[in-house]
């Protein structure tokens, strides 16, 4: 395991699972991301709510369960060992994986695309600590999540992956690039381009304190997707051939380049640049920035080494796809600035990149649904018949 500060990649993450910080030992290849490890749903059991608690200096699991015992609710878990996650009621799920870190590690989590991108709100939290999402350094012990479906009913099951965990040496300002290093890194390697290829000139890439800002596209067709929270048909998290119109409303483009997002909506939408990580860096986008609207930009933030930079593609950069839940009715026009992107130092490159192990999202280009649903003429036919 390479030494220094900075975000650890999967051969590090192979070697914790070796050594026992990360158990069990056995974990899928494929679970194992350049710069982060997926995390799965246990057997075991699945507690129901009466809502959503914040993280404490206690045992999750003991203050869960006498939560939903003083509420008179009751925990779920179906014979076939399938949990059908009820529109709006957050659940306690068990995670496999349980940690033993060393001192000098820590761990934050994030949503992967394909729960984001169903609005499916997966929030990592462990026992004795005040914050979801971020496992402290030296934390020994179980993980949880709290899940809650936002915008349909979703059944998932054992062995599923949710949400990840990265794991980082330092602390994570220690591991962000300063804005002078970002200036230096796309001046040497390219970090933004337009969606011809074409790297964008510093003078003209919009940044904010430690991030780089994009902005929304809404010259493609068509510019979003909407969740239809009126439809309570019930997602498979596993399945791969769902009609995508039997949950979204694919929204066109506009004559003006605006669009209207309504408050409490869920809206799939892409950048109008192009983000390329360099093999030896990470990023991960900023969740909420108060200073470019009242929305969240995001469930899923974590990019990962290689993200729009694989050579054997020949692409540069690949927009970024956002999930948008806005707090008040917000009106977007093509070009407004819509997300921050961070970037955090690797101890070392991994031996694989985005884009040479599994994934299903290095070559999307605009709007881009979770993997779930098939895509087809359908939905260009829809966008026609209603022009």
């Amino acid at each position: 395991m390479a030494n220094g500060t900075g975000i650890l990649p999967s051969q590090d993450i192979k070697s914790m699972i070796k050594s026992g910080m990360i158990v069990p030992r056995k974990i899928p290849d494929d679970n194992i991301q350049p710069a982060s490890l997926d995390l799965r749903v246990a057997e075991g059991e699945v507690i129901r709510l009466p809502g959503i608690f914040m993280p404490g200096m206690r045992d999750v699991y003991a203050f869960a369960k006498e939560q939903s015992e003083q509420a008179s609710l009751y925990s779920i878990k179906n014979g076939d060992s399938e949990y059908v996650l009820e529109l709006g009621v957050p659940y306690l799920v068990p995670v496999e994986e349980k940690l033993k870190l060393s001192g000098s590690i820590s761990a934050r989590a994030n949503n992967k695309s394909s729960s984001g991108r169903i609005n499916l709100q997966v929030r990592l939290t462990c026992n004795n600590h005040p914050e979801y999402d971020s496992v402290p350094c030296g934390y020994k012990g179980p993980l949880y999540m709290i899940v809650v479906a936002k915008s349909f009913p979703v059944r998932i099951k054992p062995g599923q992956t949710l949400n990840q965990l990265r794991f980082s040496r330092g602390t994570i300002e220690n591991c962000r690039l300063a804005p002078y290093q970002i200036e230096l890194e796309h001046e040497k390697n390219g970090l933004i381009y337009d969606l011809k290829s074409k790297k964008i000139p510093w003078k003209k890439v919009k940044s904010m304190s430690s991030s780089i800002v994009l902005t929304v596209n809404l010259k493609c067709n068509p510019v979003a997707y909407m969740a239809n929270s009126s439809n309570q048909s019930c997602l498979n998290y596993a399945d791969r051939n769902v009609d995508p119109l039997n949950f979204f409303e694919p929204i066109a483009r506009s004559k003006d380049g605006k669009i209207l997002l309504r408050k409490g909506g869920f809206y799939i939408l892409a950048t109008n640049e192009a983000f390329s990580v360099g093999s030896h860096l990470c990023s991960e986008m900023v969740a909420y920035s108060t200073g470019m609207g009242e929305f969240r930009s995001h469930f899923a933030g974590f990019f990962d080494p290689g993200w729009g930079s694989n050579p054997k593609y020949g692409t540069c950069g690949s927009p970024a796809v956002l999930e948008i839940i806005p707090h008040e009715d917000i009106i977007l026009k093509h070009g407004d600035s819509v997300c921050a992107m961070e970037l955090y130092h690797m101890t070392e490159n991994p031996p694989a990149i985005y884009g040479d192990v599994a994934n299903n999202y290095h070559l999307q280009t605009g709007p881009r649904l979770g993997k779930q649903f098939k895509f087809t003429g359908l939905i260009t036919k829809k966008i026609r018949s209603r022009r």
